[in-house]
């Protein structure tokens, strides 16, 4: 086969899929739905003319004659008479020509096929039929009537119409001529002897030069070396293949349609031209590697995207799955069985050298193909080496919060020449993650001109995409910090229209649809359907399970990869996706199948042999999705809507978790440019830690942490830190520092009152006393805590101070029993219960209770047995055992006693009969429940 031919085929096919490829119709095409050729309407006119012009063989001039001597409007009626005007249809060639999605299409034919088609196809194209259609195009893509239009009857025919085509048509010659200079022609449906042919071929003499675009002509004649120097010198190549040629290159993909002859011949050409491949497409894993590859620089994952790289890619069945995807080929099915084992796949690679296995292992990792229909691509040498194929990244450190390596990694993109690959928007990617919006949006703006001059049009749209993500964020930094100048890049990022921007670019038709794709939400909008469906299923399970049911299934692990496809293709290829609602709702719908399948019962079935499917413990994958891709409130509420009260951490994820706090512990510099793109993830990590109680966690890191981190204190709350205190046990050379912090470092100290009690306890003194903090009525509560641990020498004066202004009754008889204060003011206790006007509670009636069964406040049990008369609670704590009123005990009375003696209380059938009430009106957690239960 000629190879110049295949090259030529080849310089098409690319332009056809870079939309770079205009398609000029001549009239061979009609030709096909029955329309006499232009020799059969010059003969008709030459019937009818004088016998002496019979010879004559200019039909520019017989046309001409014709219209003179009959007059305009027999001319025109015999024009559409002979061209059957009105009564013919399209044929599979207009078909096929509109299937190839020409970017423009241009034609001499006076007739409506090619309008027709367009309107079959619901396909978008302006109709340009003379020059005041151009300024009023809708479409970007055009049909232009080059030679006029039976609607507007302004055909060009006549030898005068040539002359002065110039003068009638100027716009439309123009708008031609610059096609032929900027995007890559195509004749289709012209002979070599064709008179429209010539003319065109004489008017673009200038334009079709030796360093121009050349043009293409396909044939369906074999040309002679004279035909083709001819045609070679006016700047066009023909492009010409025989029947056995044509039906080699399409081999049996291409369908036998209702065309014959050159019809027939012609339509496999254009076949051959969208669906050309220098790799043979019966060599599948070749034609889809070679193909993907070719994006590697500028675009690293695909998405589902990756399908339309197949062959017939919308006839082929597509299923993604937890470890990769099946299309179902039978090509693939072969090659599992050729590569099951090393040998065999060594000896594909060997077959297969220009299959690179460093690239091919890396397109896999980023497209999460572990494996392909069963033939497995990426196993544990993969997973264990991985670091010698996917170098990290700025979100990788992020992602474990080392500031240190990312300072590093920054400077280093910084004083990196501009690669002109996707590795250039890391950096701008980075800035948008530290909460740098101003910065990104700047250095995406930077970018733009110098990838449009070097042709990166997939690198130009990535950052047109990421400016027009961000462009709120940039808006908000800009309005809160004045001092930022991006007025320019904002307001580029604010008029962006991406999908006029997308249709304008000559990009390959599948980049085209992945970015359409995602434009529109298509592919992310299918993917959060799909979670929603597994979180739903797997909520199901739960429910199936904590009756007693057993279920075995994938829900979760699809789940994670429905998750883990569309991460890997906004991360490899820098694309901001996080901040939209689709990815937030993804990214809710697998922190809360992750947490619901964790709080799964573990039931099984058969002795074992049925074990239900649920996460037993949360590795560092899950981890990083829980930390980082949903924000506090939510993941706070979803952990309390499965009721979690204790997380349970693989190995994996405890040594991520100490990976984690050595990198906010050792940091030295704080990256972030807004506290909002940091306290999230802090916040999080610290809430999940609360909820465990993993030995293996370093407590000396955590507490180094949440110390240094104090300043977010409000964000983390007070409930995770008290979780914290209350499970990880605090080095002792951090408890006076953690006491000040919640003492003078907080917005409400008194929600820390119980910690610090705790905290007190284990130390041998605390100085730090700032007596102007305890000066307000609520604050003094910490001080009463602090009393205990304060210097002996400043005791005096604190003691003082504290029964001088403690106005809570409560809070009064409490201080004076913890610290056995025999000093204090009958008159003053008795003062402050008026004030109290006699409300008193279980609590109060507690310590009243320890007070009078204390000799040393003797003073005080009549006013205390004065109290009794009248309140039942205080009856009860005094004289517990021996109170019969049973239906006056409130349960939570109970609650005050220590475990023996709540066992001993609720042998009693009443308070047996109130406890059950109690624990069927409350919300209760799960491990509060068991233990009510347990005390019936």
């Amino acid at each position: 086969m000629d190879e110049l031919q295949l090259s030529n085929l080849s310089h098409i096919h690319q332009a056809y899929r870079s939309n770079r490829l205009v398609i000029f119709v001549g009239a061979g095409v009609s030709r096909n739905s029955g329309v006499p050729t232009w020799d059969e309407l010059i003969a008709a006119m030459k019937s009818e003319l004088p016998a002496d012009l019979r010879f004559e063989n200019d039909a520019l001039k017989i046309a001409q004659l014709y219209k003179d001597a009959r007059g305009y409007k027999e001319y025109m009626d015999k024009v559409k008479d002979i061209l059957l005007y009105n009564k013919t249809t399209p044929n599979p060639l207009h078909k096929r020509i509109l299937s190839l999605n020409p970017s423009h299409i241009v034609t001499t034919n006076y007739d409506d096929l090619i309008e027709q088609e367009i309107q079959n196809e619901y396909s978008q194209y302006t109709i340009i039929r003379e020059d005041k259609d151009i300024p009023q195009m809708v479409y970007p893509n055009s049909l232009i009537k080059m030679h006029g239009d039976y609607v507007t009857n302004n055909i060009v025919l006549t030898e005068t119409d040539y002359y002065n085509y110039k003068n009638n048509f100027p716009l439309v010659r123009a708008f031609v001529q610059s096609l032929f200079a900027s995007k890559l022609v195509l004749f289709v449906g012209f002979s070599f002897a064709d008179l429209n042919l010539k003319i065109i071929l004489e008017e673009l003499k200038g334009i079709l030069s030796d360093h121009m675009q050349r043009a293409y002509l396909l044939s369906c004649d074999e040309p002679n070396q004279v035909v083709r120097n001819y045609f070679e010198n006016k700047g066009v190549n023909v492009v010409y293949f025989s029947e056995n040629e044509i039906d080699s290159i399409n081999g049996s993909d291409y369908s036998i349609t209702s065309l014959n002859g050159k019809g027939l011949l012609m339509d496999k050409v254009l076949f051959a031209i969208q669906n050309y491949s220098n790799t043979s497409k019966k060599d599948i894993a070749s034609y889809v590697y070679n193909r993907i590859k070719s994006y590697y620089k500028e675009m690293r994952s695909f998405g589902d995207g990756l399908k339309y790289f197949f062959p017939n890619y919308s006839s082929m069945r597509w299923h993604t799955h937890s470890s990769g995807v099946q299309t179902f080929l039978p090509d693939f099915t072969e090659l599992e069985k050729i590569t099951k084992d090393d040998q065999g796949k060594r000896l594909f690679l060997h077959k297969h050298p220009d299959i690179d296995l460093s690239t091919l292992l890396k397109l896999a990792y980023y497209n999460y193909l572990n494996e392909i229909d069963g033939i497995k691509i990426l196993d544990d040498r993969f997973e264990n080496n991985i670091s010698k194929y996917i170098p990290k990244t700025t979100i990788d450190y992020l992602r474990q919060f080392d500031f240190s390596a990312m300072e590093k990694r920054i400077l280093q993109l910084r004083s990196t020449a501009l690669q002109y690959s996707i590795d250039d928007l890391e950096y701008p990617f980075t800035l948008y993650l530290l909460g740098d919006y101003a910065g990104a949006i700047k250095q995406y703006a930077k970018l733009l001109p110098m990838y449009w001059n070097r042709q990166k049009y997939i690198l130009y749209f990535i950052c047109r995409y990421n400016m027009w993500s961000i462009r709120y964020n940039v808006k908000w930094q800009k309005d809160w910090d004045i001092t930022t100048d991006v007025e320019r890049e904002l307001q580029l990022a604010l008029d962006t229209n991406l999908e006029e921007i997308l249709n304008k670019l000559p990009l390959d038709w599948e980049i085209k649809k992945i970015f359409q794709d995602l434009i529109s939400y298509r592919s992310i909008g299918g993917r959060l359907v799909k979670t929603e469906h597994f979180r739903e299923e797997i909520f199901k399970q739960k429910k199936m399970t904590e009756k007693g049911g057993c279920s075995i299934n994938s829900n979760i692990l699809l789940l994670l990869g429905a998750y883990q496809r569309e991460y890997l293709f906004c991360v490899a290829n820098h694309i901001i996706c996080n901040n939209s609602s689709y990815f937030k709702s993804l990214c809710y719908n697998t922190v809360s199948g992750i947490l619901n399948s964790f709080s799964t019962p573990a039931n099984s079935m058969f002795g074992g042999l049925l074990v239900s499917t649920r996460i037993e413990s949360l590795d560092q994958s899950m981890l990083k999705i829980l930390i980082f891709d949903i924000d506090r409130k939510n993941l706070e509420s979803i952990l309390k809507g499965y009721d979690i009260e204790t997380l349970k951490f693989h190995d994996s994820g405890i040594e991520y978790i100490n990976l984690c706090l050595q990198g906010l512990a050792d940091s030295n510099r704080f990256l972030y440019k807004s506290n909002d793109a940091f306290h999230p993830s802090l916040c999080n990590i610290l809430l999940l830690i609360s909820k465990s109680q993993a030995d293996a966690i370093n407590n000396e890191l955590l507490y180094k942490v949440l110390l240094k981190y104090w300043n977010y204190e409000f964000h983390i709350g007070h409930g995770v830190i008290e979780n914290i205190i209350s499970r990880f046990e605090l080095p002792q050379s951090y408890v006076n520092e953690l006491i000040s912090k919640m003492l003078y470092a907080t917005h409400s100290s008194l929600n820390y009152t119980g910690c610090i009690e705790k905290l007190i306890s284990r130390t041998t003194e605390f100085t730090d006393i700032r007596m102007d903090s305890f000066k307000e009525h609520e604050a003094i509560r910490n001080l009463l805590v602090i009393y205990p641990a304060c210097p002996d020498e400043q005791k005096p004066m604190l003691l003082t101070y504290c029964l001088d202004n403690i106005e809570d009754f409560w809070c009064y008889i409490r201080f004076i029993f913890h610290n056995h204060i025999i000093q204090q003011s009958d008159a003053r206790i008795k003062e402050l219960y008026n004030k109290y006007n006699k409300n008193l509670d279980e609590h109060d009636c507690y310590i009243l209770a320890k007070i009078k069964n204390d000799l040393a406040f003797a003073a005080l049990h009549s006013f205390i047995d004065e109290i009794a008369i009248s309140n039942e609670c205080l009856k009860f704590f005094l004289s517990p055992k021996e109170y019969k009123d049973f239906d006056n005990v409130n349960v939570e009375w109970i609650f005050k006693f220590s475990q023996e003696e709540r066992e001993e209380f609720f042998k009693n059938e009443v308070y047996k009969t109130k406890l059950k009430e109690y624990i069927n009106s409350h919300w209760l957690s799960k491990s509060d429940m068991k233990y009510l239960i347990s005390l019936l």
